[in-house]
């Protein structure tokens, strides 16, 4: 068995929050204290972070007193060899360059990946490929189903939109393949009050795992 070493990466988000804002009104307060509600949002970018760091990032090493956290490798950087597809002249996503991708990934791992994420405009491209339809009761407006999964010649793979996925970049791979390992798990921290000013941070501690990289395909360069 072959090992592949991914980095820990350390992730957190400060905040404070003075005593006045418990009773100024504002959007989203009023049901919880002001400390709870910086709270909340703060998870919630951090559960952001966490998603864009295990899509898009490369690994980072640094010292132990460089006072800046390493970085892991995210999913893009576990696509190599044949399994990364970096195209010229900007080409549309077509059907077959799709397939290419997929294709690559069976032959290197015998199995069939499941998931694909993309952008905004590759979504649009794969949209296309639907059939227009007619509805008749409507005055013969014409409308294009969107397509929420692609059954192709090597398998079924569900198409996921993400809002941190590089434009002009197909990912495809097997879900179960994929994790997320946590050393901490989200947490929060609360340092204390400061003078009138509450202060705490929501913190984590994670890599991603990927049990099998062969089943990781990426192709880049497309419109």
């Amino acid at each position: 068995t072959v090992k592949r070493n991914n980095q820990v990466q350390f992730m957190a988000n400060p905040y404070s929050v003075e005593d006045s804002l418990d009773w100024i009104g504002r959007p989203g307060e009023g049901q919880q204290d002001a400390y709870d509600r910086q709270t909340y949002l703060k998870k919630k970018e951090l559960a952001l972070d966490i998603d864009r760091g295990s899509l898009v990032e490369t690994v980072v090493t640094r010292d132990d007193d460089a006072g800046t956290a390493g970085q892991l490798d995210g999913i893009y950087a576990w696509a190599t060899g044949s399994r990364l597809i970096a195209l010229t002249g900007s080409p549309s996503l077509t059907e077959g360059l799709y397939g290419d991708l997929a294709q690559a990934i069976a032959e290197a791992s015998g199995q069939t990946a499941d998931t694909a994420f993309i952008s905004g405009n590759l979504k649009r491209s794969i949209t296309n490929w639907g059939t227009a339809i007619r509805r008749m009761a409507e005055g013969q407006k014409t409308y294009t189903n969107s397509i929420g999964e692609f059954d192709g010649d090597w398998g079924t793979q569900r198409i996921v939109w993400d809002l941190h996925t590089t434009a002009g970049y197909l990912l495809l791979c097997k879900m179960s393949d994929i994790s997320i390992a946590y050393g901490v798990p989200v947490k929060t921290v609360e340092l204390g009050k400061t003078r009138d000013t509450r202060q705490g941070y929501v913190k984590t501690e994670f890599t991603l795992e990927v049990k099998n990289p062969n089943t990781v395909g990426l192709t880049t360069g497309l419109v």
